[in-house]
């Protein structure tokens, strides 16, 4: 219905969520994934088939399904995933022609998501342009990159928060060795951050460093996004507030980015696809 009231601006994201949401729902975490999957394709069926069927899956069954009205985009509109860099996600999606989103992973992590996420494309018969790659990130634009480091240190409150691995790391719900990485000694508590999978140090310069944070005056900002964009991501999804962080601080920020940032973000890629959100 979306799609067809704006006109077909509708992205559709499919996120299977994060571990921590498997005990709230009280579903079994050893079938999460396929669950997801199954759904995944029940709604491009749906999306894609003008007439009533039936669907008898393993997690699903309808006797009856029949969508009205159809989308606006044909087939249907543009599908975005997101992932932690395994190479299952990353090849489901590359088969599929899907966005591939990825957040709070290290650049030089990112880098090699993105060259296997090309790898397995060409392998299956196309070529993926930067739209077909996401990077969610934390960002405070600032008069100057004086002020913006010291306004932007409010950003990690949200890296603070903390969970009991055993809330964050459910049996079956990732892969044996993903988990058995989550539970070793030492390893740190799962959270926002997801630094037990980066490796990264939950410290203000480091993850400013790694490319988790970008902050500065709008030149800083628009570097780091164009080191970004060459990696060969061609949209941005941005978390510009955290915590305590006052509304007139992020509104000025905000602001900053949408005067001085996006005018030239928008001009480094001449691919019409490309976007930055």
């Amino acid at each position: 219905m979306l799609d067809v009231v704006s006109g077909g601006r509708i992205l559709c994201g499919f996120v299977r969520g994060v571990p921590g949401e498997t005990h709230p729902s009280n579903m079994n975490p050893t079938s999460n994934l396929e669950r997801f999957r199954e759904a995944y394709e029940l709604v491009i069926k749906c999306w894609t088939t003008p007439q009533p069927f039936s669907w008898e899956g393993k997690h699903f069954q309808y006797r009856y399904v029949n969508v009205w009205p159809q989308p606006y985009q044909k087939p249907h509109p543009p599908i975005w995933t997101s992932g932690s860099g395994g190479e299952d996600t990353l090849h489901w999606a590359a088969e599929r022609k899907i966005t591939y989103a990825t957040l709070f992973a290290p650049w030089t992590q990112l880098a090699g998501y993105v060259k296997e996420y090309h790898r397995h494309a060409q392998a299956c018969g196309w070529q993926p342009g930067p739209e077909s790659f996401a990077y969610a990130l934390m960002c405070f634009v600032g008069e100057t990159d004086e002020q913006a480091q010291r306004d932007g240190r409010g950003l990690m409150w949200y890296l603070s928060t903390r969970q009991a691995r055993g809330f964050w790391f459910p049996p079956g719900h990732t892969t044996v060795e993903a988990t058995k990485r989550g539970w070793q000694p030492g390893a740190r508590a799962a959270g926002a951050s997801g630094a037990a999978r980066s490796g990264v140090a939950v410290d203000y310069e480091a993850l400013q460093q790694a490319g988790v944070f970008v902050v500065g005056s709008p030149d800083t900002v628009v570097r780091r996004l164009k080191e970004l964009h060459e990696l060969g991501v061609g949209n941005v999804l941005m978390m510009m507030h955290a915590g305590p962080m006052s509304n007139a601080m992020t509104m000025h920020s905000m602001k900053l980015f949408a005067q001085h940032v996006l005018p030239a973000i928008r001009a480094f890629d001449t691919v019409e696809s490309a976007t930055a959100i």
